[in-house]
């Protein structure tokens, strides 16, 4: 009877086929499973959809070089890591600090750990700062020059919106008095991504020539040398941010008194012959030989220097990019209910599709 029933012609045969089909394959534990990644996937998705990159900004990285096998600085330079404070878990994630709260510690000890990255705030105007704070800043960065870690360390100048994200990023790595609010705020907040722009392989820096030094040796070998040397005018543990800081004209000041110091040389009676400096190197130096023989019976050696033993490193700046996202947590909560949700109506079809046919029973027969 029952079957007679539902193969009568009309609407209703053909609406009991249907919900007949769909409740089958809701019981289908192929399609259960498809049907629950794919509502998980859509609803993970659709909660970064509206995430966009929250700041970019110009980043410094510090030193990296290495003398005679030795590495100084820091030796990397990428950056892909969730960002937290100072006193929550850095294991793996990208360590965002204000410069102050680095003061008194000991650096070394604390970027021994497992780091991923680091990113000092600093202020963005240093003339701003009363003379005790510049001593405090230029403290830290002697210790910074001493520095040597595996993990990217890069300063930032502060700005309005960077201040912003240090301080929520804060108040998201604050432990809370309870676990169940440890868990409520791990959902409800936001995490930060810091990523960085540069991706080479390997960034050696490696020089087009090598250096040129000139001896002179004196009758007594034992004898002190005098160097005269040109350098950077300035140098910092952030190299990107050293550019002529004491730019004053002091190299070409001290090259002008050399000169008025040779040129009591050249006035004498065995050094006034005229030696022009515009000249080719081979004229130079057998002009040096020349002179060095005739006062002393020393040697004169020009010779490249190998740059073997030093070397040097790129990628100074970078431009790290932030991304708002939900923490892990959350993404697996939200599964776990999906999850809940596909398995009550699982269980539930059966008694769904008894009510219904309960109900369309009742339909047929008014």
């Amino acid at each position: 009877m029952r079957c007679a029933l539902w193969c009568l012609p009309g609407p209703w045969c053909v609406t009991r086929k249907m919900l007949d089909e769909f409740l089958d394959e809701l019981r289908n534990p192929v399609v259960f499973i498809y049907v629950s990644m794919l509502l998980t996937w859509c609803v993970s998705s659709s909660s970064q959809f509206g995430d966009s990159v929250e700041l970019e900004f110009k980043a410094y990285r510090l030193q990296q070089y290495d003398i005679v096998g030795t590495s100084h600085g820091s030796r990397s330079w990428q950056v892909m890591y969730e960002a937290v404070s100072l006193d929550s878990n850095v294991l793996r994630r990208c360590l965002v600090v204000n410069w102050r709260d680095l003061l008194g510690r000991d650096l070394q000890v604390l970027f021994n750990q497992a780091f991923g990255a680091a990113i000092i705030v600093l202020p963005a105007n240093l003339d701003t700062l009363t003379p005790s704070t510049k001593t405090k800043l230029a403290s830290l960065e002697k210790s910074l020059l001493y520095l040597n870690t595996n993990v990217a360390v890069y300063v930032v100048q502060q700005q309005p919106e960077l201040q912003l994200l240090v301080t929520e990023i804060a108040t998201f790595s604050k432990r809370s008095p309870t676990a169940v609010q440890q868990l409520l705020g791990a959902i409800s907040a936001n995490i930060f991504q810091f990523s960085s722009t540069t991706s080479v392989s390997n960034n050696v820096v490696i020089p087009k020539s090598a250096n040129v030094i000139g001896h002179l040796w004196s009758t007594d070998r034992n004898s002190p040398f005098v160097v005269v040397v040109a350098h950077y005018d300035s140098h910092s543990a952030i190299p990107g941010l050293a550019v002529g800081a004491d730019a004053n004209g002091s190299g070409v000041a001290a090259l002008l008194e050399l000169l008025a110091i040779f040129s009591r040389f050249y006035g004498s009676q065995f050094g006034s012959k005229s030696r022009s400096l515009a000249a080719n190197s081979e004229w130079l130096v057998a002009n040096l030989r020349d002179t060095v023989v005739r006062y002393t019976s020393g040697q004169t050696v020009v010779e490249p220097v190998s740059l073997a033993d030093v070397s040097l490193y790129g990628v100074l700046e970078d431009r790290l990019t932030a991304h708002r996202a939900k923490p892990a947590i959350f993404e697996l909560l939200l599964a776990t209910v999906i999850a809940l949700y596909l398995s009550a109506l699982y269980f539930v079809a059966p008694m769904l599709q008894t009510s219904t046919e309960a109900a369309l029973v009742k339909l047929k027969k008014l």
